[in-house]
């Protein structure tokens, strides 16, 4: 018995598509489906269960509401058929292990997707707070220590005692709120 080649990476392809054009005609549905069929026609089945489902959502009239459940109803009983083929012809097995690891594949994408966008808002933050720490630290220093020599020695000791004064206001107000 020959072994039947591993098509993971067309059937994750075909369930991450974008329902643009009939799945038959992708090459990835035709290499699924040289080697496993009936999993290639049930992601067909599913796809244009997809298609329907967005058509009944955007359908305004009832003839078209109605026909389209008719047809997703027939699409139901084909997949139940094709479900009980996937068993018979051991493919079932295959689509399982195949599920599991796009299901693992999906979850880990979505984690490290969260974690980047969190640590992104973490770097912003820290970002602000630093601007927030320097703005402080450069209103807390006396003037002299900024313009030292822009200012006479007057004008220095008027700013230090202005400072002085700003600061011992600044102060009592914080234990006052305390």
């Amino acid at each position: 018995m020959t072994k039947k080649p591993n098509c993971y990476q067309y059937y994750k392809k075909l369930l991450t598509m974008k329902i643009e054009k009939p799945v038959t005609e992708t090459r990835e549905f035709q290499a699924l489906a040289k080697n496993y069929p009936h999993i290639a026609e049930s992601i067909r089945l599913k796809t244009e269960m997809r298609r329907l489902k967005e058509t009944l959502a955007s359908a305004k009239d009832r003839q078209t509401r109605l026909q389209a459940k008719r047809q997703m109803n027939s699409i139901k009983a084909k997949l139940r058929r094709e479900k009980i083929l996937k068993q018979l012809h051991v493919e079932g097995k295959h689509e399982r292990a195949y599920r599991t690891r796009f299901f693992l594949f999906s979850t880990k994408k979505r984690v490290s997707s969260l974690i980047v966008k969190g640590l992104s808002t973490s770097k912003k933050a820290y970002i602000k707070l630093q601007r927030k720490s320097s703005i402080l630290a450069h209103r807390r220093l006396p003037p002299s220590i900024f313009d030292l020599r822009s200012l006479d020695l007057t004008e220095k000791n008027l700013a230090l005692k202005e400072w002085l004064q700003d600061r011992r206001k600044l102060c009592q107000s914080s234990l006052v709120r305390k």
